[in-house]
């Protein structure tokens, strides 16, 4: 018995000398500790507002009656609202709806059609590069693609498909899920869906995809390189 207390305790003040010596050589310099481990970082949530909230679902869309009410027919002002909090200039679809009324910031008769220009000057980080319309053939997934890559983009789809016209809705397109499928996040409910699981109608041909079928044009309302 005392043998095996003597090895175990010569085990022990090995370990410590070991310890020791490793020790001396950190503070020395000639070992390179390892450096403090991180916590994750949690990755931004993109902010997704719903036009139909009840804190601005009732505001009049525009300076002039008969506009309609942001619930109704403001999903453009809350794409517009989405992308500008995203970039970093904090703003609620009510709080951007009052200062476009007062900026000159809506066209049409009744003035309720979004001057996206404007929007540089509420957030200059912002910049407005035009649109795109795609109503004869598929939307050129190529420019979509290279748009997403500098963030999310608005995009237009035809928010009533059983109909023959355009009934035009603005949402957020966030990442492609291959050629039939993307995540957007919609502004007629705040929910982030499928952009064809939501806007394809099944009896559509898509040779070029499903996606291309749906979007019908892009706002390129996009953040500054």
């Amino acid at each position: 018995m005392e043998g095996e207390i003597e090895g175990e305790l010569t085990w022990v003040l090995a370990a410590l000398a070991e310890v020791q010596a490793r020790l001396q050589r950190v503070l020395e310099g000639r070992i390179v500790a390892p450096p403090p481990v991180e916590p994750p970082v949690e990755p931004v949530q993109f902010p997704v507002y719903s036009q139909r909230d009840p804190r601005w679902q009732g505001d009049q869309l525009g300076p002039d009656r008969g506009g309609g009410t942001i619930g109704g027919a403001g999903c453009a002002v809350t794409c517009a609202a989405m992308v500008a909090t995203a970039a970093g200039c904090q703003v609620t679809p009510g709080e951007l709806n009052r200062w476009l009324c007062e900026n000159a910031g809506f066209t049409g008769a009744p003035r309720n059609l979004l001057n996206w220009e404007k929007m540089a000057a509420f957030c200059p980080v912002l910049e407005w590069r035009g649109k795109r319309v795609w109503r004869e053939g598929p939307a050129d997934m190529e420019m979509v693609r290279r748009e997403l890559e500098w963030g999310p983009v608005i995009a237009e789809v035809d928010f009533d498909y059983t109909d023959r016209d355009v009934d035009q809705h603005f949402v957020v397109l966030l990442e492609m899920e291959g050629d039939d499928e993307a995540e957007i996040a919609d502004p007629w409910d705040g929910m982030r869906v499928g952009l064809v699981e939501r806007y394809f109608n099944p009896e559509w041909a898509a040779p070029d995809g499903k996606v291309a079928r749906v979007i019908t044009g892009l706002r390129l309302l996009v953040a500054k390189c």
